[in-house]
């Protein structure tokens, strides 16, 4: 993990100058490994709770470098912060009563400048692996204040956003954009 740190470092530097930057597909994997490690680490240190990520998903993070299937990773701009910020939320829903139910976790970090959000949904084993499952957004402009990281979904991406949360108020909202039973 140490040289995930070492890989990333760069990469977070230039996204904490609040200069223009393009990053490409690999800095966004490298970003997407690092913060779903943070997600992880974060988990770890919830007090009294079940673990929401498998040992399976921990050990292919470590020899692989990347999140688990139906995890998502989105990166925002964070104006008038200067801390750390983190909350975790479970996220449970029904999706059909003959399908069953389908659990999620969501992971919001803040650093400085930037925000960080991890997003992974397991439903049933019934459900194949190639099946979309999609849920519901607070009504937010997210797609102007999102890049969204992993999947990579484009080969380079411009940061910063168009727009940006304003401080831990912005980072609250931000955590809370999945709607309460969400997956």
């Amino acid at each position: 993990m140490s040289q995930l740190e070492n890989l990333v470092k760069p990469i977070v530097e230039v996204l904490f100058s609040e200069e223009p930057v393009t990053l490409n597909s690999r800095n966004q994997i490298t970003l997407a490994a690092w913060s779903f490690k943070n997600a992880m680490v974060y988990e770890a240190l919830r007090y009294h709770h079940s673990w929401y990520y498998l040992a399976l998903e921990r050990k292919a993070l470590k020899e692989n470098l990347q999140p688990p299937e139906r995890t998502s990773i989105w990166i925002v701009k964070c104006v008038e912060h200067q801390g750390a910020y983190c909350l975790t939320k479970d996220l449970t829903g029904i999706a059909d009563r003959s399908i069953g139910q389908v659990n999620g976790y969501a992971t919001t970090m803040g650093f400085g400048p930037l925000a960080i959000q991890v997003l992974s949904i397991r439903p049933p084993e019934s459900i194949e692996l190639e099946a979309n499952v999609f849920t519901k957004l607070q009504p937010v402009p997210w797609n102007r204040a999102t890049l969204c990281i992993w999947p990579v979904q484009q080969a380079n991406i411009s940061w910063p956003p168009s727009i940006g949360l304003l401080g831990e108020t912005g980072l609250q909202t931000l955590s809370e954009r999945w709607k309460s039973s969400s997956p």
